[in-house]
């Protein structure tokens, strides 16, 4: 189990970990609500992005009832995907996978509608199906109640398996001295890099800004 705050411009940061037998929901709810203990006097508001895990929906809404849950493009892209057998056809897949994909990141509740209608007459009973598992507040952009802040993806949970993996061989007491250990090290690399900072934004946005600042250098602004 693994919490990790991601940052779509320099990676991410493991906030929380436990190492379990299984992904279990009992663990799933031990490990949320160690989590709370932490969260919850802060008074934060959390966006929580997962596959589709019962255990994981489940303890989100009970543990966090102010945070929100949203369940990842990429899983649910597969999921869709595996429900329509080879005898489909992959074109008539990878149609669905795009309407899908438009109901996503429709702007506003009337254009995910339209979308939508146009899903379900393609889709079919398999999409019923679909749909009935995964409620439209926890992936549509449209109906979403939080802030997924452009993060669509739970990839971060893979990036710390790909940054740990040379310590999934050792015994647990080693594993978690060497994830406290290259913890250490990322928090010293980025204190020397904040220590370089000379405003108040990060120098990667602050690059950004002032990039964006000569392109609009010229223009002029008008009332429409």
């Amino acid at each position: 189990s693994i919490v990790c705050i991601s940052y779509w411009f320099l990676g991410f940061f493991p906030f929380a970990f436990a190492i379990v037998a299984s992904e279990s929901k009992e663990n799933w709810s031990w490990f949320f609500e160690n989590l709370a203990k932490v969260l919850t006097p802060q008074g934060r508001t959390i966006t929580f992005v997962s596959n589709h895990d019962r255990g994981v929906a489940g303890n989100v809404s009970s543990i966090f009832p102010t945070s929100h849950h949203a369940f990842c493009l990429n899983d649910m892209k597969q999921n869709l995907a595996s429900r329509y057998l080879a005898t489909y056809g992959k074109f008539f897949q990878d149609r669905i996978v795009d309407l899908f994909t438009e109901c996503v990141s429709a702007p506003t509740e009337a254009a995910f509608e339209i979308n939508m209608k146009n899903l379900r007459d393609e889709g079919g009973a398999p999409m019923k199906t679909f749909l009935e598992n995964f409620p439209k507040e926890n992936w549509s952009c449209a109906y979403f109640k939080g802030n997924r802040y452009g993060d669509m993806y739970s990839t971060v949970s893979e990036l710390f398996q790909s940054w740990t993996l040379e310590l999934s061989v050792l015994p647990i007491c080693q594993m978690v001295d060497g994830i406290r250990i290259k913890l250490m090290g990322m928090m010293s690399e980025r204190s020397c890099e904040a220590e370089q900072c000379s405003s108040i934004l990060c120098p990667e946005m602050e690059k950004t800004l002032n990039e964006m600042l000569i392109v609009g250098r010229h223009w002029n602004a008008i009332r429409s």
